[in-house]
């Protein structure tokens, strides 16, 4: 944290959290290739509940 105003903060993740890139990797890729789908989804869901 840093004595300045607005506050500051940095934030890193350990090895251990580190070791969830690929994973989180791979979600982001697998929404990159479905995004049209799942746009489309999200869409017609937002529509049937007003």
């Amino acid at each position: 944290m840093y004595p300045v105003v607005p506050p500051k903060v940095e934030y890193s993740l350990t090895d251990f959290g580190k070791t969830l890139i690929p994973i989180i990797s791979a979600l982001g890729r697998w929404g990159d290739e479905h995004e049209e789908l799942l746009r489309s989804l999200i869409l017609n869901r937002l529509k049937s509940e007003s």
